[in-house]
């Protein structure tokens, strides 16, 4: 079966990872219950598992048989399917080094405003989750396919997309910075009380900030919102460039990274570290107002990150509809998806 959809009128065809399945157990889904199922059906360790945090849903891989890697993915897939323990099997897909599972949510743009089409999606069993003007999130009924019922959708005149709200799950990258005496241009930062580590900052020589900075320095009704695993609003070098929080994981302003997602306040350092404070490093636009986001996370330092395309498109809508001049994106590598690219 071929797993597609569409992104900006062209079609995407997903690459299936046969060596994996995602499972949603019946609740209570107790450890004892899912490992016994997982065994019953074909799948491998069950301490090899990936919980995928607030979607109940688990990765499992699938056991490495003499079977070739469709048959035994199928297999393991139509066991499953077939246990009363087991409320939805999901395909597992990858891009690149990410890896992506469709939930059991679609977002949908309409022609018109989104609240007219209420009984259209109840129609189709859906829940609606969340509206925003002409574009929603619905949830699936259980037995129905995202990719389904995405098709159903897109082809009724008054859709102008339908497409899974995916999950996407990814390695955090290493935070070392290249080496700072390599072959770069532009003159040396010098050393200055205002900025300590300002020597031992490589962007800046790369970029010419520094010469740059001696035309124009940050202004602070400027704002970069940041879009990543949060940043640390209480970092010596950042805490006074702050002037607003958003977490699109929790849609609330509570936005505080755990300690070991780093990234979003490293982001937050290179792009508007506040300058002249006699204290770490100097943003490249430092002296501009900084917003905080939160659209990623990971549960614990040796997981991955997870973040969904419903988090992101309304993390993309807060930060400008609240007044970010600048949005900074380190982030990608997932399904392509027209929501996103709409809120962009």
């Amino acid at each position: 079966m071929a797993f597609e959809y569409e992104f900006m009128g062209k079609k995407v065809r997903l690459e299936l990872d046969e060596d994996f399945v995602a499972v949603r157990f019946s609740e209570p889904a107790l450890h004892s219950t899912r490992s016994s199922v997982a065994s019953a059906s074909g799948l491998g360790q069950f301490h090899k598992r990936i919980e995928i945090p607030g979607e109940k849903f688990t990765i499992m891989p699938v056991a490495q048989t003499a079977e070739s890697r469709s048959v035994r993915h199928a297999s393991a897939m139509k066991s499953l399917q077939a246990k009363n323990e087991v409320k939805r099997v999901a395909p597992v897909f990858k891009m690149g080094q990410r890896t992506i599972v469709a939930t059991d949510r679609i977002l949908v743009g309409f022609k018109y405003k989104a609240t007219k089409f209420k009984n259209l999606l109840k129609t189709l069993g859906c829940e609606i989750v969340e509206v925003r003007d002409k574009e929603c999130l619905i949830r699936l009924p259980e037995d129905a396919c995202p990719f389904d019922i995405s098709k159903k959708l897109l082809a009724m005149k008054d859709v102008e997309y339908a497409e899974p709200d995916f999950v996407t799950l990814g390695r955090h990258v290493s935070l070392r910075a290249p080496n700072p005496n390599g072959n770069t241009t532009g003159p040396n930062p010098m050393a200055t009380s205002g900025d300590p580590l300002l020597p031992q900052q490589y962007a800046p020589k790369i970029t010419k900030a520094v010469e740059a900075w001696s035309l124009q320095i940050g202004d602070p009704s400027v704002v970069i919102a940041i879009l990543d695993e949060g940043v640390d609003s209480n970092h010596e070098d950042l805490k006074s460039a702050i002037v607003g929080t958003y977490d699109g994981v929790d849609d609330d302003t509570f936005q505080e990274p755990n300690p070991w997602d780093a990234h979003g306040t490293a982001c937050s350092g290179l792009a508007a570290g506040v300058p002249n404070n006699n204290t770490g490093v100097r943003g490249i636009g430092g002296g501009c107002g900084l917003m905080a986001i939160r659209i990623a996370y990971s549960e614990s330092e040796a997981s991955g990150w997870v973040t969904s395309n419903s988090w992101a498109v309304r993390s993309i809508d807060w930060a400008w509809k609240n007044g970010a001049s600048v949005l900074s994106n380190s982030w990608g590598g997932g399904a392509p998806s027209t929501a996103i690219a709409n809120a962009f």
